[in-house]
């Protein structure tokens, strides 16, 4: 397999995603988990918000060169690989969902970083209501495949099998 599989545009988007997924996840259960001020959580939330909606059209475009680039052999044949592969496309379609529910729950004018604005995609107070209750079982999925994620990367590193090197420039 060629240590150079993914162009620099997908590596950059690779862990600008990561990142922003990431932050979006931890901070985002510990405004639901933990007892935080007020003011705290809004600003954890603003951030959330602006973030994930900057990210989105970035993640549209990761999706759009994954599947470019979908006849590169990046994953090993047979079942191992078959696996590999749909955890990918798990990883991907969950974090759609959890970016694209994160944007239709809003029961607010989205801002990002207060320089941009858009009015909330959905007022219907049950759509809302749905939509919420979808975005927060999907970051449970979400989290348990970013950490199957990285503990299978973990794993091929600790086989010798140098995958992560795929994703450094």
């Amino acid at each position: 397999m060629n240590a150079r599989s993914y162009t620099p545009l997908q590596i950059t988007l690779h862990w600008l995603s990561a990142a922003v997924i990431v932050w979006a996840l931890c901070s985002g259960f510990l405004v639901a988990f933990a007892d935080l001020a007020v003011a705290t959580e809004a600003r954890i939330s603003a951030l959330n918000v602006s973030l994930t909606a900057l990210l989105t059209p970035l993640f549209a475009l990761r999706m759009l060169l994954a599947w470019r680039h979908r006849h590169q052999r990046l994953h090993a044949p047979g079942l191992k690989g078959a696996l590999a592969r749909h955890a990918h496309l798990g990883l991907y379609a969950v974090s759609a969902l959890v970016l694209l529910t994160g944007i239709i729950m809003m029961d607010r004018q989205i801002r990002i970083f207060d320089v941009i604005s858009f009015a909330q995609p959905v007022t219907d107070p049950a759509l809302l209501t749905l939509f919420h209750g979808i975005h927060r079982y999907a970051c449970v999925v979400l989290g348990l495949l970013v950490t199957l994620h990285v503990a299978a990367v973990l794993f091929h590193q600790w086989r010798r099998t140098p995958v992560l090197r795929r994703m450094w420039y």
